[in-house]
């Protein structure tokens, strides 16, 4: 009879640390796909920003945009720059290969089909964005990797806010971006707040 109840008392341990060390390897297995999908998407981002060099600078401009310049481009609507913004259009324009010899009446101020075109470059941008900071969002890709390869985007001190403005002119467009960057930039906060 002993031999028995020891018999089954080994068969239940072993079950236990048969399911134990199964589960064990599929969490391990679930956390190394979660480092291949950031990986993976890491590199879709780099390679679509090299595909379309155009995102980067179109980005760097438009982050200088106030929040009435933000609202017409998204609205598609024709884009007016102050005296001290010429240079700006000329920039965008030269970016959007347009003729940027252009009448004086558009010197500061781009047209709806530029407004247009613009638009599309910077949309697309956080369209991409946002699919890459979606996965890592919802655990699908790691974040620790995600942050680690995105929090440059957000750099006050080179103005760089990740089109916050255009995403403020367009609310609930670009949820995971917004939540990404909202934990970056409060952390930056509370870690300068330590310091002071």
């Amino acid at each position: 009879m002993w031999i028995s109840v020891m018999t089954i008392l080994i068969s239940i341990t072993a079950i236990i640390i048969s399911a134990v060390t199964a589960l064990y390897t599929i969490r391990k297995d679930h956390e190394r796909s979660r480092r291949e999908k950031a990986l993976e998407l890491v590199m879709q981002w780099s390679t679509n920003l090299s595909n379309n060099r155009k995102s980067s600078l179109a980005r760097k401009y438009v982050e200088k945009f106030d929040e009435k310049q933000a609202r017409s481009l998204i609205n598609q609507e024709e884009i007016v720059f102050n005296e001290n913004e010429t240079e700006l259009c000329r920039k965008i324009r030269k970016l959007l290969s347009v003729n940027p010899e252009v009448s004086k009446e558009y010197e500061r101020k781009l047209t709806v089909e530029e407004s247009s075109e613009l638009r599309w470059i910077i949309i697309c941008y956080l369209n991409m964005l946002e699919s890459v900071l979606s996965a890592s969002h919802h655990g699908v890709a790691d974040i620790k990797i995600i942050k680690e390869q995105f929090q440059y985007l957000y750099n006050p001190a080179n103005g760089d806010y990740v089109l916050e403005k255009i995403r403020k002119a367009c609310p609930g467009c670009y949820p995971a971006t917004d939540n990404f960057y909202e934990n970056i930039k409060n952390k930056s906060s509370s870690e300068r707040g330590k310091v002071a």
